[in-house]
C-alpha cells in the first residue's frame, strides 16, 4: 500500500470514529411519509422530550407540544393523544379531547403542524399506585388507501395516591394544653377505683371471718 492511500485510510478512520460513536439525532417517531417530535413539561419545569417518566399525582397537569412534519405532500395528517383502559388523563385545554383525532387537510412537505395540550389527571381516576402511559399517535395519509402510520409514548407517569391527612393527634392534643388539674384528676381515677375495690374486698373477707355467731 502506497503512502498516499494509508493516509487517506487513517484519515477515514479518524472521521469515521467520532460519527459512530456521536448520540443518534432522531425524533420520536418517523415512518415513510414523515415524522413526529413531542416535548412535555410538568410543574412549570424545563421542556423534555419525549419519552419521560414523570411522578403525578390526581389533579396534576402537564403540558404536550406534537409536532408533524410530512416528507411528501399528503392529502390528511391525522393525530391524537390516546390512552388505554382506565381513563387517567383529560384535556385543560387544546386542540382535541383524549382519544380525539386532529385531521389537517393537504399539506406540503417540510411544513410543521404543531399542537399544544394542557393535560391533568383525572382527580377521581381509579388508576393510582400505577404506571399509565399517554400515546401519541399520527398518520400520514397520500391518498385515501395510501397511509403511513407511527405512535410512541409521550410519557409514562406513576401515578401516586393522594397525599393523606395531616396527622392532628389525640382528641386531647386536638383540644390544646389540658391544666394541670385536670392531669391530676385525671391520673387520681384508677387509683381510686383500684382502692374501693380492694376495700370492698377486705371488707367481704372480714364479713366471712366473723361469721353470724361473733
Amino acid at each position: 500500500m502506497n503512502p498516499r492511500t494509508l493516509w487517506f485510510t487513517l484519515m477515514l478512520l479518524l472521521f469515521s470514529i467520532p460519527l459512530a460513536c456521536a448520540p443518534s439525532l432522531v425524533t420520536a417517531g418517523s415512518c415513510s411519509y414523515g415524522s413526529c417530535s413531542a416535548w412535555i413539561r410538568t410543574d412549570n419545569d424545563s421542556w423534555q422530550p419525549a419519552t419521560i417518566h414523570p411522578q403525578l399525582h390526581p389533579g396534576g397537569t402537564l403540558e404536550i407540544i406534537v409536532v408533524l412534519t410530512p416528507s411528501i405532500p399528503t392529502s390528511g395528517v391525522f393525530c391524537k393523544l390516546h390512552e388505554f383502559g382506565t381513563p387517567v388523563y383529560e384535556t385543560v385545554h387544546g386542540p382535541s379531547a383524549i382519544n380525539t383525532v386532529i385531521c389537517c387537510g393537504d399539506t406540503l412537505p417540510g411544513v410543521n403542524l404543531t399542537y399544544h395540550w394542557v393535560v391533568r389527571v383525572l382527580p377521581n381516576t381509579c388508576w393510582i399506585n400505577g404506571t399509565a402511559p399517554l400515546e401519541v399517535f399520527a398518520q400520514f395519509s397520500k391518498s385515501d388507501t395510501d397511509a403511513e402510520t407511527l405512535s410512541f409514548d409521550a410519557l409514562c407517569a406513576f401515578i401516586e395516591g393522594p397525599d393523606p391527612p395531616p396527622y392532628q393527634g389525640d382528641s386531647v392534643h386536638a383540644q390544646g394544653p389540658s391544666s394541670p388539674v385536670s392531669n391530676i384528676i385525671v391520673c387520681m381515677i384508677p387509683i381510686f377505683l383500684c382502692t374501693t375495690g380492694v376495700m370492698v374486698m377486705i371488707i367481704k373477707l372480714r364479713s366471712r371471718r366473723s361469721g353470724p355467731d361473733s
